[in-house]
């Protein structure tokens, strides 16, 4: 009986099994086609940008530490009231007093009632405006002080 078996399944005779289609992704996948020379070209001209803007920046450095320099100062000016509007707070007799001469100067830009009785405030141009010696100057105004921003410098 073991002959039997033997000689069967030597009459059977190898089949080799059929070869599966190769998908295209797995043909790129080993060799460097398209996509690998897109991905070069693209590093390499990532590469060139940097190291041109890096020698433009080198090269222009004083420039470039200038501007720094001016938009610190105007920063600090704006924000110290020596540059831009001016606020004060002015204590007033008058409010419709206030907005006339508002309306008739072109350097104040505005004046608002406050919540509370006899305060308003005014914005001026600028801080060196004539107009500021003229609102402190009137009959109807008491007394006036800067609104002033509070700044923490590090």
């Amino acid at each position: 009986m073991n002959q039997q078996i033997k000689s069967d399944t030597t009459a059977i005779p190898e089949q080799s099994l059929p070869e599966a289609p190769i998908e295209p992704s797995a043909k790129a996948q080993h060799k460097p086609g398209v996509k690998a020379w897109f991905a070069y070209s693209l590093l390499c001209v990532f590469v060139f940008t940097t190291a041109w803007l890096a020698a433009l920046g080198w090269l222009n450095r004083s420039l470039i530490s200038e501007l720094f320099y001016e938009s610190s100062l105007a920063r600090y000016r704006v924000a110290s009231g020596e540059a831009g509007p001016a606020t004060f707070y002015v204590f007033h007799n008058d409010f419709s007093t206030l907005e006339r001469l508002a309306q008739e100067n072109e350097d104040i830009l505005g004046v608002e009632l406050s919540e509370y009785s006899g305060i308003a405030a005014m914005a001026f141009t600028s801080l060196e405006t004539e107009a500021v010696g003229l609102i402190r100057n009137h009959s109807v105004v008491k007394n006036m002080l800067q609104k002033d921003i509070p700044m923490l410098c590090h």
